[in-house]
């Protein structure tokens, strides 16, 4: 029996190894086989490439709170009693490289109401216009990866609390007003913007009490 075992394993290894010398005798198919081996490599290569340039592409993250360094007090003066309440988005780049042409874009405001059955009512006059970055214009900059940075998007007045005013720099501003029936805040919606980042929306509430000066309540939506 191993005598046969041994015979059959021989006859079989044989008629392979017959198989694959007449593949290689065949130089039609040794140069298919290299056509298709080369476009599988080249193939591979390119979906490497491509999960590669995703992998590092460059992302936002856009946050807002009620504390520092998202909300800072400031008095307008050294002398008077007049105090602002300044606002800001903090956007960064969490990719793995840098982005260029970065901007903060508030592209629609929408009204609030104390009634939960009320939708938010959009304000029609409100065009997409870019927010200036703390301490500087709406110029596009540019975020290394980690990076970040602060956008201005609005201020409250201790001598006018039911106003808050949206700053887009030479744009204009916008103010948001508490004295219409019903009204408790805004909902800010926008996007960032890139060069090569995959545009990230936001979309923040902000309420607060025309009676008292203090941190404005902000909720992502």
């Amino acid at each position: 029996m191993g005598l046969l075992g041994l015979l059959l394993f021989y006859l079989f290894f044989r008629n392979i190894r017959s198989t694959i010398t007449a593949w290689y005798s065949d130089t039609n198919l040794v140069a298919w086989v290299g056509v298709v081996v080369n476009l599988a490599v080249v193939g591979i290569a390119l979906f490497l490439n491509l999960l590669l340039d995703k992998f590092r592409r460059p992302r936002f993250r856009v946050t807002c709170g009620e504390a520092r360094p998202w909300q800072v007090e400031k008095k307008a003066d050294e002398g008077g009693g007049l105090q602002l309440l300044h606002v800001r988005l903090e956007v960064q780049n969490v990719g793995r490289s840098y982005e260029e042409a970065c901007e903060v874009r508030v592209e629609q405001v929408l009204r609030l109401f104390s009634a939960k059955e009320t939708k938010p009512e959009p304000i029609n006059e409100h065009d997409p216009r870019p927010l200036k970055w703390v301490g500087r214009d709406t110029k596009p900059t540019t975020l290394s990866a980690g990076a970040f940075d602060f956008a201005d998007l609005g201020v409250l007045r201790s001598d006018s609390l039911e106003n808050f005013r949206l700053d887009f720099a030479d744009r204009g501003h916008l103010d948001l007003s508490l004295t219409a029936k019903g009204v408790v805040g805004f909902r800010i919606v926008g996007t960032v913007y890139g060069k090569r980042a995959k545009p990230r929306p936001f979309a923040f509430d902000l309420t607060w009490k025309s009676l008292e000066f203090a941190p404005i309540l902000v909720k992502e939506s």
